[in-house]
This record gives C-alpha cells, sequence and structure tokens, in this order.
C-alpha cells in the first residue's frame, strides 16, 4: 500500500496523478477517541516520528479507512529471522 501525497492550497491545483509515493509498511494508523472529531483518524511514521492526521465524511468512514490502513501497514512488514546464523 503506498500513500500519495499532494502540496495544494488551491483546488485549481490539485492533479490527476500523484507526485510522492510513499510505502507505509510498518506505519500505525489510529483512530482517536474523540468526541469533538469522530471522523478523524491518524497515520504515524515511526521511523521518522511524522503523523498525518485525516478527516473523513463520518465517523463511520474513518472506521473503514482505519481498518484497511491497518491491514496494509502489517502486510508488508518484513519478517525478521529467526536465526541469522546456522552452525551446522
Amino acid at each position: 500500500m503506498c500513500l500519495c501525497s499532494r502540496s495544494v492550497s488551491k483546488p485549481s491545483q490539485f492533479k490527476s496523478s500523484a507526485s510522492k509515493k510513499v510505502s507505509i509498511a510498518g506505519w500505525m494508523v489510529v483512530l482517536p477517541d474523540d468526541p469533538e472529531h469522530p471522523d478523524i483518524f491518524q497515520l504515524s511514521d515511526p521511523d521518522k516520528g511524522n503523523v498525518y492526521k485525516f478527516q473523513t465524511s463520518s465517523r463511520f468512514h474513518a472506521i473503514l479507512w482505519h481498518k484497511h490502513l491497518d491491514d496494509a501497514c502489517k502486510s508488508n512488514r518484513p519478517q525478521i529471522p529467526t536465526n541469522l546464523m546456522s552452525f551446522e
């Protein structure tokens, strides 16, 4: 799963294709329990310390995004070998 990013300040600056792609393998997605903002979820890059906050149209959509992004963050995580050396 890749997250696409665009720097936009005006609606006319939106692009039809992504300008930056970033793998989110190993990232964390959080669904804050904030009654004032039930439609928010956050995506965090633990290596760089960046946190991205997203707003959806409803709590239901925030939960859906959280579920799918959480699956994506965990799906491509590199597995650490149990034994790095063999003494056979």
